[in-house]
């Protein structure tokens, strides 16, 4: 059951309160992208997964998201999931408030009644008014949340478990964006089988390490197209061996060849 969701597609603005008496466990799975996230979670028994961070979730919990996190929601159990998700793309962040996602956080909001009753005044707004109107004021919202956010919470908590292994690999990729980053090397790197890597990794993260570094590197792509890199430029600083692997990984990725990103300097 959705209570409501608003999504912008120029812009990427998305804004949703969702609700599954039974949930499917076939509808999460792990992604990245380059905008914020403001994360609520109200019900449920459920675990959140960023970066390889493990965070079990209790109800009124809030995660802020950076961009460029790989990130995935756990169901523990079938129960009733219930949350907010604020998407919120980079120019919408002023410099200012963007500190607060610096580093990953868990905290438990449930005395915070002035930023719980924000979220509460989404719903009231969206039954009121509804399409763009409902738009434009939840915009002017979400900046007020997020300076509430900023004044109000501390450091986050340590209720997190990792793979060390899993942490190892992570860092590895992320490190070496620029390189071709095959699994054979990965298993040459850490002295381990490449099934125990790939069976590793998938079991923690939830999604493939191929599939995990595609990720990665079409939106590092997409930085580099937009800060004036050409394509086949592109295709090479990120390690493809020719440009027709590259140019089909970033249209699967985006729906849109890389031409389309590029902005000329």
């Amino acid at each position: 059951m959705t209570m409501f969701i608003y999504q912008n597609p120029k812009d990427f603005f998305y804004v949703a309160h969702k609700c599954e008496e039974t949930p499917n466990i076939g509808h999460f799975f792990g992604h990245t992208h380059d905008h914020y996230e403001v994360f609520l979670f109200l019900k449920g028994d459920a675990s959140f997964n960023v970066e390889g961070n493990i965070f079990k979730l209790s109800p009124n919990d809030i995660i802020l998201i950076p961009p460029h996190q790989y990130h995935c929601l756990i169901l523990d159990r079938l129960a009733v999931y219930e949350r907010y998700v604020i998407e919120i793309p980079l120019d919408r962040v002023p410099a200012s408030l963007q500190e607060i996602f610096e580093k990953t956080e868990i905290c438990n909001v449930t005395e915070n009644t002035p930023l719980l009753d924000l979220f509460h005044r989404l719903d009231t707004y969206h039954n009121l008014l509804g399409g763009e109107d409902f738009g434009k004021i939840c915009r002017h919202m979400v900046q007020e949340l997020l300076l509430v956010l900023r004044i109000s919470l501390g450091r986050g908590d340590s209720r997190h478990s990792y793979d060390p292994l899993t942490k190892r690999i992570l860092t590895y990729i992320n490190d070496n964006l620029t390189k071709p980053l095959t699994i054979d090397e990965l298993s040459e790197t850490f002295y381990l089988s490449r099934s125990h890597i790939q069976n590793v990794f998938s079991q923690n993260m939830k999604i493939g390490i191929k599939s995990y570094i595609s990720q990665k590197k079409m939106l590092r792509a997409k930085e580099l197209l937009q800060s004036g890199k050409k394509p086949y430029e592109v295709a090479e600083l990120l390690g493809y061996s020719d440009y027709a692997t590259f140019f089909k990984n970033f249209k699967k990725h985006y729906r849109i060849p890389p031409k389309e990103f590029y902005v000329k300097r």
